[in-house]
């Protein structure tokens, strides 16, 4: 009878790893030599990955801003889901947002916020907040 052969492991690093691993890079140069004296090929060399996979995870270098911003806006359907659905819209909207907030704190601030004047990108970070907001209209 046969054997089932065992399984064959993932290749390369777990996705989520390798989107940290670029950040970590990419806040790492930005403290080093400002953000906009760092580019895209410098963090995916810091990082030790392609240029290319630096966009598998990012669409442009600010995109790194915001992940931890991605990251909650994310969490909002599950905490709408799990709703009152006896709550008006409104609310029931409003406590969503207001649940994903609360895991922010000091901890959990999105790194840029604190370091935008220490990277010298004050324009770039509203640029880029800018982009975020309108990018479905």
């Amino acid at each position: 009878m046969p054997s089932t052969p065992p399984p064959r492991p993932a290749r390369g690093r777990p996705r989520r790893a390798s989107r940290d691993i670029l950040e970590e890079a990419a806040y790492e140069l930005f403290l080093e030599q400002g953000y906009a004296g760092t580019t895209v090929d410098q963090i995916a060399s810091r990082a030790g990955v392609s240029r290319g996979t630096f966009f598998n995870y990012f669409t442009a270098k600010s995109d790194v801003f915001w992940t931890q911003v991605d990251d909650a806006v994310a969490e909002l359907p599950g905490y709408l889901a799990a709703s009152d659905p006896s709550l008006p819209p409104l609310r029931a909207i409003g406590e969503a947002l207001a649940d994903v907030a609360g895991h922010f704190g000091p901890d959990r601030v999105p790194w840029i916020l604190n370091q935008y004047e220490v990277v010298g990108s004050a324009e770039e970070v509203q640029a880029s907040a800018i982009r975020r907001l309108t990018r479905n209209e």
